[in-house]
């Protein structure tokens, strides 16, 4: 019975990999499949624009302190020890501010759904690895995130836990006043006017181009179907060897 254990671990890995995978690839086909229009000629349903953000409000994001429109941040604490499970979550969120997508046809406020991700370009993903962080640092970074409004988040860094990590990466995705943006989503006719957010279809935000937010998201598909394949040898192993 003991090999039942890691086997539904490796169940539910496999559950949520393939999940993520499905999800992106939904993603993919949204933006293959939607025919790109422009502000002025919008209609009810779902739609594929692409011009650039123009910013009502901003946040700030708890990692860097730069302002966006959207924020997508994270903080992980990893062990040196290879023998531990070291990579650990240990706080994130997202913050929106108020903002409208223009193309020159017009503008049309972006209301992205709860729980909806920034896919951002490199230039706009900052990465920040700091071993054996000091603890001034983490308490910086922890005020920034107890000064934030998030619509979606885990709490705080907890910085005597985050301490006991030798290395933590801190990571935001952010989209700026001015940046390029490509959206899909459903457009819908309110009292006051047009707004673009959820709906039945998918919700695809971007500071990329159409192409390359297909190549992104080919390079999704292919590492999460290989882990996906690998959590479910995984689970055929224990399930028949174990």
């Amino acid at each position: 019975m003991a090999e039942l254990v890691p086997a539904a671990a490796m169940a539910a890995f496999a559950l949520a990999s393939g999940y993520a995978t499905l999800t992106v690839y939904r993603e993919q086909q949204a933006i293959a499949e939607t025919a790109t229009t422009t502000v002025d000629s919008l209609t009810p349903g779902q739609v594929k624009l692409e011009g650039r953000v123009d910013a009502e409000s901003t946040v700030q994001s708890p990692i860097t302190g730069a302002e966006g429109v959207v924020v997508d941040w994270e903080v992980k604490g990893e062990m040196d020890d290879d023998e531990t499970d070291s990579d650990e979550r240990l706080a994130g969120g997202q913050r929106t501010g108020e903002f409208r997508l223009t193309d020159g046809t017009g503008s049309v406020r972006i209301d992205p759904p709860y729980g909806a991700e920034l896919t951002a370009s490199d230039e706009n993903t900052h990465v920040d690895r700091r071993h054996n962080p000091t603890l001034e640092s983490l308490e910086a970074v922890d005020e920034g995130v107890r000064d934030g409004d998030d619509d979606r988040g885990d709490g705080t860094i907890m910085v005597s836990k985050a301490r006991e990590y030798d290395e933590v990466t801190l990571r935001h995705e952010i989209l700026q006043p001015n940046d390029d943006l490509t959206v899909v989503g459903t457009a819908q006719r309110t009292d006051d006017g047009m707004v673009v957010g959820g709906g039945d279809g998918s919700f695809v935000l971007s500071d990329m181009s159409e192409g390359e937010l297909v190549a992104e998201f080919r390079k999704k598909l292919v590492l999460l179907g290989a882990a996906t394949a690998v959590f479910l040898v995984g689970v055929v192993y224990f399930l028949a060897f174990a």
